[in-house]
């Protein structure tokens, strides 16, 4: 029936991967031997190529068989190149990857039927690891947060926009991802990952996190660049309640102190062992992750 028509209901595909990508060629081919396992026979895949001048083309020719569409052509950086895959997908969800990052096919379907069977969800933020110097830190909400009710949610918690899964239709009340702009000196002057959460949250769209282990996500090329503490300020103002932000402007503000201190606390340790008896308070208890599938 005609009058039944949803917009969603016009999705022909199931997921839309996503993969930027610019002057990559080793990493692109990589990562399209590793992106089989995770396309099904109702995804597509659509990669996004900067204008590369390294052969990046010609590596991405030889997966015409996995590849649904390709763009070769200059842009602005990678949130310029995700946005234009946007505006072609066709599917009910759009999974957003990366050249680097490692992702678990088992666990992307647990997320995907997640979101089947809880159609009111916008955005899914699932779990995962980085890894950074050799120290690997978990992406992990615990039980009983509820989490995505509030956009403090987003400065309290890990995040990683690598384990999100967004439908679609919500994209289409929330709009595009927003550009990430960068300094000369290579520091981030928008978040988009966090800028994009946040818009999610403040519309009042559904954001759950879910206890899978979807990814692995090592700092390499894109983890290099890092975020101004202007911007986590300006998003705080923007988005949470005064009393959130002045309490966070505080914890801007004294990182040069707490820095000091720390760097004294070393050196006591070092000169003066008996200094550690005085000056260390107890490691906080970890809390080892529970990938059981559930919301927090």
């Amino acid at each position: 029936n005609w009058m039944k028509i949803t917009f969603e209901s016009q999705a022909q595909k199931r997921i839309s991967f996503i993969l930027p990508v610019k002057d990559r060629k080793e990493a692109l081919a990589n990562a399209l031997e590793a992106c089989r396992a995770l396309k099904g026979p109702e995804d597509e895949f659509i990669v996004v190529d900067g204008g590369s001048r390294d052969g990046t083309q010609q590596a991405a020719s030889k997966y015409g068989d996995f590849i649904d569409i390709f763009i070769s052509e200059p842009d602005l950086n990678c949130t310029h190149a995700v946005n234009k895959a946007l505006l072609l997908a066709r599917g009910k969800y759009i999974k957003t990857l990366s050249d680097d990052d490692v992702f678990y096919p088992k666990e992307l379907e647990k997320a995907v039927r997640m979101m089947e069977e809880h159609p009111e969800i916008d955005l899914l933020a699932c779990g995962g690891t980085k890894e950074k110097g050799g120290r690997v830190s978990y992406v992990y909400i615990p039980p009983g947060a509820d989490y995505g009710k509030r956009p403090e949610d987003v400065f309290r918690y890990p995040r990683s926009g690598v384990g999100h899964i967004y439908r679609r239709s919500a994209m289409s009340r929330v709009g595009l991802f927003p550009p990430m702009l960068i300094r000369r000196d290579g520091r981030v002057m928008i978040h988009a990952d966090a800028e994009y959460l946040l818009r999610f949250i403040a519309g009042g769209a559904v954001v759950r996190f879910c206890r899978i282990n979807l990814f692995r996500h090592p700092y390499s090329h894109y983890g290099e660049l890092q975020t101004t503490d202007q911007y986590w300020l300006d998003a705080a103002r923007q988005y949470c309640p005064s009393s959130f932000y002045w309490k966070f402007w505080m914890r801007i503000k004294s990182k040069p102190l707490r820095r000091r201190i720390r760097a004294f606390r070393k050196m006591l340790r070092r000169r003066i062992p008996q200094s550690k008896l005085l000056l260390d308070r107890p490691a906080p208890k970890f809390m080892e992750p529970v990938w059981d599938g559930g919301f927090s």
